[in-house]
């Protein structure tokens, strides 16, 4: 019977805002990803965070020819990145694989919505009418 092999893996303290090495516990799956909360999440898009996704290429530490890729995801402002410029930090600090390259997007999740004013027309008892947006 093998032995499974301890996977650490970065993952954020919310409280003090640190990324810290942490066991993973039970099966890893993919898409597993930063459980956002409701109103705090909701908050920060309010505020003019946005939803920001690294691709992140690094070498192995035994395999130095051999790129990994790892997917980070989590809310940041654009375009400075702090939480992305933190992780990365606490890769270069605590972290074997050297980074190769990082590629970063980001979606703003609430956006001004546009409002066209239209024409149109209806007809009620055989007549027609015709509705013009009205303007304050």
């Amino acid at each position: 019977m093998t032995k499974k092999p301890k996977i650490t893996l970065p993952t954020l303290d919310r409280e003090t805002g640190r990324y810290e090495l942490a066991e993973a516990k039970g099966e890893l799956k993919r898409g597993f990803g930063v459980e956002a909360k409701g109103d705090a999440a909701f908050k920060k898009l309010l505020g003019g965070w946005s939803l920001a996704t690294a691709q992140i290429f690094y070498r192995m530490p035994d395999a130095r020819n051999v790129l990994q890729e790892y997917i980070w995801q989590d809310y940041d402002i654009v375009p400075e990145f702090p939480q992305l410029t933190k992780f990365l930090d606490f890769w270069q600090r605590e972290l074997e694989g050297p980074l190769h390259s990082v590629r970063v997007t980001s979606a703003q999740m609430l956006r001004p919505v546009e409002i066209r004013a239209g024409h149109s027309e209806y007809t009620v008892g055989g007549a027609t009418h015709s509705m013009r947006p009205m303007l304050n």
